[in-house]
């Protein structure tokens, strides 16, 4: 597990959180750290923010796919399934993380990734 169950703020999906969410978003980073080469012996303890947030977010995700009433066969629209809509909220942030992470977040000291998000400035004069 990469994160803890204390960082789980979302009042509608925390009660439904299950241990098998949770084992699909471990063996989900597991599986994003043996894609970049990192075998489960060299992932630092504790595990970068980056790490901590992806697997908090895919977790979330899977927990709201699973009682989405898109998946369950309940008849409703997407735009009025408060499920879906979390679903699709935490499918864009599990993948803005996973976008950030590299092989030396799960390892470095650091735990440096890919999107650092400096803002681009220009000196703007007139001439």
């Amino acid at each position: 597990m990469y994160f803890n169950m204390e960082d789980v703020r979302d009042t509608l999906l925390q009660p439904r959180l299950s241990d098998e969410d949770v084992a699909e978003s471990t063996d989900y980073v597991d599986g994003l750290a043996a894609r970049l080469g990192v075998s489960p012996e060299r992932i630092r303890t504790p595990v970068a923010y980056p790490i901590r947030q992806l697997a908090l977010f895919y977790a979330l995700m899977v927990c709201a796919r699973n009682a989405s009433a898109m998946t369950s066969g309940r008849s409703m629209e997407a735009g009025d399934d408060p499920y879906e809509k979390k679903r699709a909220i935490y499918e864009r942030e599990y993948m803005r993380w996973e976008a950030r992470i590299s092989a030396e977040t799960f390892t470095g000291a650091e735990g440096k990734d890919l999107g650092e998000n400096f803002p681009l400035t220009a000196k703007v004069g007139r001439g």
